[in-house]
């Protein structure tokens, strides 16, 4: 196989990379910001086709405040109730 290469001098022969790994790829710094920019225009875009606000703020009633405020204390008090009996 050696002589067969020698004889073709290297030609129609593709060097495995070492390691079998890829070489990086080399971008510039003008590269990276132009795809950074399509990028953030293309999630622009579909946030827009959703049709719903980006920043949804949720509110929890005074009730329900409450009534997760009462399960807490409830839980606390069994955790202490049980470490003071052991």
């Amino acid at each position: 196989m050696e002589e067969v290469r020698r004889l073709l001098g290297g030609r129609g022969v593709a060097s495995a990379p070492v390691g079998g790994e890829r070489p990086k790829r080399v971008v510039s710094e003008a590269t990276k910001r132009r795809m950074a920019a399509s990028q953030q225009k293309r999630w622009a875009g579909l946030k827009k086709q959703s049709g719903r606000p980006s920043a949804v703020k949720r509110k929890m009633s005074a009730e329900g405040r409450a009534r997760i405020a009462e399960a807490t204390r409830k839980r606390w008090a069994e955790y202490r109730a049980q470490k003071a009996a052991q």
